[in-house]
């Protein structure tokens, strides 16, 4: 599959140059930045949230924009540990379980995956029936991978903190930025992870699907091909926090004509990278539309979805108005839209950072009682 041109900032030696430059400037950056605001708290850009947020925010909007120009996909991951207790290998399933929009690219291929689990994985031949777990797919544009020391040790503490489940699964997929891995590779994915984590006994009935951001999308998609081919059970729920469902050829434009996307933490220059990496290219039929970008292309669903959006961030817009198309379709007994104010995006990610536990906390809350807990 052709992938975008990389820019010639992208390139050696430049490349490591806009790096280490970003770096080298980042601690001077951040003692100024800490001495301005807190000093002259006018000059904060959000003054309703924390100075942390306000000296940090920018910070990672310049960062999207580094990763961006020199297209370095994996400069915020981390190497998976050795530990065999957390890590496990994904084998992948019965080719019957692909079909339809998964096999819309004959070149795409389904791939074994590894499975990094939170605080570990279950012993061989535990009973499983009647165990709770969240198997969660991180966000990062399809085309970064999200470090899981740091945001994943965010996402499963405010998860495994609300006490309603005993695992946390970590499910990175495949990235658009990988030569012949856009669409639909990352919904393969995550249906050879949804195969595996029922393969282990677990009952379809206690497994949540969650995604952030990216991730959010691959989780709508994973549950609306579960509802068209019905290849696997239907899960108990899904949590999809700021999903993105706007993916459109003007990622950018569609992002920063939002009344937010100034003091977001996303860039539309990001947003693009990954609209242009995985999007199929060419004209779209209906049926792949409705999986890459399914913002006024609601579906039935017969399991309680939760959608979380920050009222600060730029996906808010898109957000609550797919959430309002669901629920046109479905019900507010299924579908619940739940928005924090003053968040920017991926709450479950950086609610650390932007130090708001108590909201996380009222989020999750929200989301297992939609779900059923």
């Amino acid at each position: 599959m052709p992938q975008p041109s990389r820019p010639w900032r992208a390139l050696q030696p430049l490349k490591a140059l806009y790096i280490a430059y970003f770096f080298l400037s980042t601690p001077p950056y951040l003692v100024y930045s800490l001495l301005k605001l807190s000093l002259l708290k006018r000059l904060r850009e959000s003054p309703r949230l924390s100075l942390k947020a306000n000296v940090g925010n920018p910070l990672v909007r310049a960062l999207f924009s580094l990763l961006t120009i020199t297209r370095s996909p994996r400069l915020l991951a981390n190497n998976l540990p050795r530990d065999k207790t957390r890590v496990t290998s994904v084998a992948v399933p019965s080719a019957s379980l692909f079909t339809g929009v998964l096999t819309s690219n004959a070149s795409i291929k389904p791939a074994p995956q590894r499975a990094l689990w939170f605080p570990k994985a279950p012993p061989a031949g535990a009973d499983l029936a009647s165990e709770t777990v969240v198997l969660h797919f991180p966000g990062g544009g399809f085309v970064m991978e999200v470090g899981h020391a740091g945001f994943g040790t965010n996402a499963a503490q405010a998860v495994l903190g609300s006490g309603k489940t005993a695992r946390f699964v970590w499910a990175q997929y495949r990235l658009a930025s990988t030569p012949g891995c856009g669409f639909p590779a990352a919904i393969q994915d995550a249906v050879t992870y949804y195969a595996y984590i029922l393969s282990l006994g677990y009952d379809p009935k206690n497994v949540v699907l969650s995604g952030d951001s990216a991730g959010g999308n691959v989780v709508l998609a994973l549950l609306r091909y579960l509802h068209e081919t019905r290849v696997l059970p239907l899960p108990r729920g899904v949590f999809a926090w700021s999903p993105w469902v706007e993916v459109t050829p003007q990622a950018a434009r569609d992002f920063t004509e939002t009344n937010q996307a100034a003091t977001d933490i996303l860039t539309g220059s990001f947003l693009q990278w990954g609209s242009d990496s995985y999007r199929p290219k060419g004209r779209l039929s209906d049926e792949v539309a409705a999986y890459v970008s399914p913002l006024h292309r609601p579906y039935s669903t017969e399991v309680p979805v939760f959608i979380h959006a920050g009222e600060a961030e730029g996906f808010c817009p898109s957000v609550r108005k797919f959430a309002e198309q669901m629920e046109e379709v479905n019900g507010n007994d299924k579908i619940r839209f739940h928005g924090t104010p003053n968040a920017v995006h991926d709450l479950i990610l950086v609610w650390e950072t932007q130090g708001m536990r108590k909201e996380i906390d009222a989020a999750l809350s929200d989301a297992w009682e939609t779900v059923g807990a």
